[in-house]
């Protein structure tokens, strides 16, 4: 639970814009800075946001909008387009619904990441 927390801590501080419509849907933007944590061994010369960071700032992001705690259970498909890199911006779109959670992230310009 502690490493849940400090990740949650680490996403607050890096959310650019956060936004629900009140339907299931929500969307936000992170900043992953060059300090992040994720990027020490993801790799060295060549940084990227690792996928499970993603997973878990899509996890943390879901407890937020829906004021709840949320446990990923399983993951049914994943498709990593391309990497997510320092500085840029991580856009997450979400939609909730019948127990699930399905969405897509993309770059602050729009190119696909998962």
């Amino acid at each position: 639970m502690r490493e849940k927390s400090l990740m949650a801590r680490a996403l607050a501080e890096r959310i650019v814009c956060f936004g629900t419509s009140g339907d299931g849907k929500f969307e936000a933007e992170l900043r992953f800075d060059p300090e992040f944590p994720g990027f020490a061994g993801h790799f060295e010369g060549n940084p990227l946001v690792p996928g499970v960071c993603l997973i878990q700032a899509a996890e943390l992001l879901a407890e937020r909008a829906l004021q709840r705690p949320v446990a990923i259970r399983s993951i049914g498909q994943v498709k990593f387009f391309r990497p997510l890199l320092p500085e840029e911006h991580g856009v997450f779109t979400f939609t909730t619904g019948e127990g699930r959670l399905t969405g897509t992230v993309a770059t602050g310009q729009g190119e696909r990441v998962c």
